[in-house]
């Protein structure tokens, strides 16, 4: 009973009195009654992250992913800090939990395009290529493997300066789709 009431007012105080600093306060005390509530941690990681404090809403994030049943349920939240992690500028650090969601759900497109837009920003140009490789293995369609084939050819034509690669790649595109523009490009048709 304690904890539902704690969890009411915390609520009045975040969403009805837009007071977060002691909306704060009061998760904190359902999150003393209750480590393991989903909810709470979930809004503290929220307000916390609102408010500036990237740290601890970093460990509640974390936290709700050590407590999640499923894992779809752990990829979502190590995306979530990873996302976080990013916006702060912390490239290895959202690097790592795009891999531990990667983990729980190895074939998650938008995880692994996130993993691979910070490696390229990291300027991690061969990781970013080795992840666009592997997905073209594991792709069934043809404009898909297309686009894949295309992105590498442009990574190593642009970024590695290696011609030979960028033109294999390229080439391996066409194959699946004469008019991707990007092959063209680096095959300078």
């Amino acid at each position: 009973r304690r904890l539902e009431l704690t969890l009411a007012r915390a609520t009045v105080l975040e969403a009805q009195l837009a007071t977060p600093e002691r909306a704060v306060a009061a998760y904190e005390v359902a999150i003393s009654i209750d480590p393991h509530h989903a909810g709470a941690l979930d809004a503290l990681a929220r307000l916390r992250a609102t408010a500036g404090d990237a740290s601890a809403a970093l460990d509640a994030i974390l936290a709700l992913a050590d407590q999640a049943e499923t894992p779809r349920g752990k990829a979502e939240q190590y995306y979530r800090a990873a996302k976080m992690l990013q916006d702060r500028g912390d490239l290895d650090g959202a690097i790592d939990h795009y891999k531990l969601a990667l983990d729980q759900i190895p074939d998650e497109p938008t995880t692994g395009e996130a993993l691979r837009r910070a490696y390229i920003a990291r300027g991690d140009i061969t990781a970013a290529i080795q992840l666009l490789e592997r997905e073209f293995d594991r792709t069934e369609g043809e404009a898909t493997k297309a686009r894949l084939a295309a992105e590498v050819a442009v990574l190593a034509f642009e970024r590695l300066k290696d011609d030979r690669r960028a033109e294999d790649a390229a080439k391996r595109s066409i194959s699946y789709d004469p008019t991707n523009l990007d092959a063209l490009g680096v095959l300078g048709d």
